[in-house]
């Protein structure tokens, strides 16, 4: 201990300088391994590519045969034209609004593929036969007096500044009336003016007929055995909105009670009979077999007569309604549907027996000037009545206020358009020397 004490310090230093010698011997350790790479052992190994280079030319970009093997495809139905866009999540379908799908006026379009055209409408609320498209087709006869075969002289071209070169410009409407100008020259109006057009009504077709599907439905009808009908109960079902809930409700009237048969619709009806819609010998049957005293048979269908109350300085005739048990009951109060060929791609105008329809005259006219108006002129006609056989519907041209009905000037709709004077007259002739056995 004396000797530590006494040499201390030159122990601490031996201590570093055995520290230092261990250190240098390291270095040169690490020189001598370093002074052995060679400059292969320097070299990075090539990287490899993280893609596949691809032909364009291969199967993998055929847009059609990578579709054909991918899950996408719909195997479960036939895909028809579309095989290659048909699959479980997407179709590629060209649509087309079907006339007939408009329940209530205003409504939107319905949309179906237009492949269903010249079939049934898939919309299980229609299910209507559809029209075949037409062809979009021209026929053009070239002559002396018309180069482009339009139908258009080259004298009425140039008179109302078209081009007799250019047989589109048949089919345009340039004063913005819904008239094409070949319709209006052959109708000996002037295509290149807006207040110069045959009657608006020539626009209008009749797309169908319906009659309204109402909610109102018998159930029962209760003779109490007994052969007056005003003692007989009735009973009908009705779906009324309660808080946002429909719920089918059960009411009892008798002969004579006023009813309405549609929540919706605020007139009210008036039952004026009822009566078996069997025959004398089937009620009598039933009768017998329920043991009553035979004056009125529970068994069996009823018919409900319903008649619409109307004001007594109204001029419209009343609607008559006829329910029969368990059936859907319908109005006899019709609802044309037309459409405007001058408004192309607008909604169906439909309309009830005695109600107006308004055509305004400018639908948007190619001419500049014209599309500067503000002001729209229109024409007014009311439905007069409608043949659901024939699809025809007879209108009266309104001016003014209407006092009778009666003498309006009234014009024919048909699906094909207006009914002509000489169509009339052809169809007159035709039927003069007809009798009822040879119709």
């Amino acid at each position: 201990m004396n000797f530590l004490k006494r040499y201390y310090d030159k122990v601490i230093l031996l201590t570093l300088f055995v520290f230092f010698v261990g250190l240098m011997l390291s270095v040169l350790s690490k020189v001598e391994e370093t002074s052995e790479i060679k400059a292969e052992d320097l070299k990075l190994p090539p990287r490899q590519a993280d893609h596949n280079c691809v032909v364009p030319e291969s199967d993998d970009f055929k847009i059609k045969e990578m579709w054909e093997k991918s899950a996408m495809v719909w195997k479960s139905a036939a895909k028809g034209d579309h095989v290659e866009t048909a699959s479980d999540l997407i179709k590629a379908e060209k649509l087309a609004a079907c006339p007939y799908c408009s329940e209530n006026e205003g409504a939107g379009k319905v949309l179906i593929p237009f492949s269903s055209f010249g079939g049934k409408c898939p919309n299980e609320r229609c299910g209507k036969e559809l029209p075949a498209p037409a062809a979009d087709q021209q026929t053009l006869l070239i002559t002396a007096g018309d180069s482009d075969g339009d139908g258009i002289s080259n004298d009425d071209e140039k008179k109302y500044g078209l081009n007799p070169e250019n047989p589109d410009d048949a089919t345009t409407d340039i004063d913005g009336d819904g008239f094409s100008n070949r319709y209006e020259i052959a109708q000996k109006t002037a295509p290149n003016n807006s207040s110069d057009h045959p009657p608006l009504w020539h626009r209008l077709r009749v797309v169908d007929i319906r009659t309204v599907e109402l909610p109102i439905k018998l159930q029962v009808v209760n003779t109490n055995n007994v052969s007056d009908k005003s003692k007989w109960d009735i009973q009908y079902n009705l779906p009324r909105t309660r808080r946002g809930k429909v719920r089918i409700t059960s009411n009892f009237v008798v002969l004579g009670d006023e009813i309405q048969v549609d929540e919706n619709d605020k007139r009210l009806y008036r039952i004026v009979d009822v009566r078996h819609v069997e025959n004398a010998t089937t009620a009598k049957t039933a009768a017998t077999e329920s043991k009553n005293d035979g004056n009125a048979s529970n068994v069996g269908k009823f018919e409900v007569i319903l008649k619409e109350v109307l004001d007594p300085d109204s001029k419209h005739q009343p609607d008559v309604i006829k329910m029969v048990t368990g059936e859907t009951v319908h109005s006899s109060d019709l609802r044309p549907i037309f459409q405007d060929t001058g408004r192309p791609g607008s909604a169906n105008i439909i309309r009830r027996l005695g109600s107006d329809i308004e055509i305004n005259r400018l639908v948007g006219a190619q001419n500049t000037s014209l599309s500067r108006y503000s002001r729209k002129y229109s024409e007014k006609y009311r439905v007069i009545s409608a043949d659901v056989r024939t699809k025809h519907v007879i209108l009266g041209k309104i001016n003014g206020v209407v006092e009778d009905e009666s003498k309006l000037e009234t014009v024919e709709i048909t699906p094909e358009g207006k009914v002509t004077v000489a169509d009339a007259v052809s169809e007159t002739k035709e039927n003069a020397g007809n009798t009822p056995d040879e119709e």
